[in-house]
């Protein structure tokens, strides 16, 4: 049998074939050429107007979290003092590498499932008033949970410390406004909604973040955000740039530019979840797993307690040539994770629906034969 393999984790996601295309013809490049860099300042050119923001979006050239590291480390400076709004495996990363920094960490946690709401960050806020930071996820991944980031916001617009928000899934799959909402920084990657492979972070920072990291004497070398920002403000990337991701990302902004922009990605994964959902509800022994507030970028499906999530994913992979995402932390082998970010349609999600239904009848009798 012929196996098409086929994602649907929420990251990596599907790269489109015009991508591939741009991304293969890149590898003459240079960097410093006039090419290439045409290129580059072409993509940082309007990569604002997508993101609906003024000033830069910053490119970094690591994963998402080397985006979540910079805005940490050029905004905070050891002992200082961050809450951070911990919903699952990422908001715990959160704190991690807040702690690396050397921060001092007040952790609201929330069982995995829930989400934040104002209620449970505002009390610590107001008790405190050398908390200089709030961190947390527009969406959290590892439980396909939303955060009310407007809410969140708004309960924090006459608090006079800095909001950082990882959207690196969130962007485009749900609505985010930075500016209107008063937010502070914002980070992406190039793996999720924006149908790249992993290697490129984006960080938007408010002007009064920019002036908070200019004035941090201590920033990081590699990672500092008011470096890189200059260097692409004077057309050219700090260090080497992984040449085909921007040649990738130049072709995604024109795809988007030509469609709508981000919003046309944030109602595909809405119509795809919406869809999903519905079409899974049949299947009794499955339950969506989110408590509140499923996120449209992704779907998780709680399994019975009897059944090896692990187990289940392998069957996919290895009898479909379907990828779909297990659960992490104390929920591996729980839940199993399916993407609606970036390059899928209609016609993917009916298919996998059905690949499904099928695989999982199947894979209760060769379990019970087993």
């Amino acid at each position: 049998m012929i196996h098409r393999i086929r994602l649907f984790t929420p990251g990596p996601t599907p790269v489109p074939p015009f991508v591939r295309e741009a991304m293969a013809a890149s590898y003459d490049l240079h960097h410093r050429h006039d090419t290439f860099r045409e290129i580059w300042e072409r993509v940082t050119r309007r990569l604002p107007s997508v993101w609906g923001v003024p000033g830069p979006v910053v490119l970094l050239f690591g994963s998402g979290t080397s985006g979540m590291d910079a805005v940490v480390s050029n905004l905070f400076n050891p002992g200082e003092r961050v809450l951070v709004g911990a919903i699952g495996k990422f908001g715990e990363r959160w704190t991690a590498i807040a702690r690396h920094r050397g921060l001092d960490v007040i952790e609201i946690r929330k069982p995995w499932g829930e989400a934040l709401h104002p209620e449970d960050i505002l009390p610590a806020i107001e008790r405190d008033k050398t908390i200089r930071g709030v961190l947390f996820q527009a969406c959290e991944t590892s439980t396909g949970v939303e955060n009310p980031v407007a809410d969140l916001a708004r309960a924090l617009r006459d608090w006079d410390g800095f909001i950082v928000v990882d959207a690196i899934t969130g962007l485009g799959s749900m609505a985010l406004q930075p500016v209107s909402w008063g937010l502070d920084a914002v980070i992406s990657a190039s793996q999720k909604a924006w149908m790249l492979p992993p290697g490129l972070a984006m960080v938007w920072m408010s002007e009064r973040a920019w002036e908070r990291a200019r004035g941090n004497e201590h920033r990081p070398y590699y990672l500092d955000l008011v470096a890189h920002r200059e260097s692409q403000e004077r057309g050219q990337s700090l260090f080497t740039p992984s040449i085909p991701l921007v040649v990738g990302l130049d072709a995604v902004v024109d795809y988007l530019e030509k469609r709508g922009g981000l919003v046309v990605l944030v109602e595909n994964a809405r119509r795809l979840a919406g869809r999903f959902r519905e079409a899974i509800r049949p299947i009794p022994e499955w339950k969506l797993f989110p408590r509140e507030r499923p996120a449209h970028a992704l779907t998780a499906v709680a399994l019975p307690e009897k059944v090896d999530g692990v187990q289940w994913v392998r069957y996919l992979r290895e009898q479909y040539g379907i990828i779909v995402a297990g659960g992490q932390g104390h929920l591996k082998g729980r839940i199993f994770r399916v993407s609606h970010l970036g390059y899928l349609d209609m016609l993917d999600i009916l298919g996998l629906v059905d690949i499904l239904n099928d695989g999982w009848r199947q894979f209760l009798k060769a379990t019970a034969q087993g």
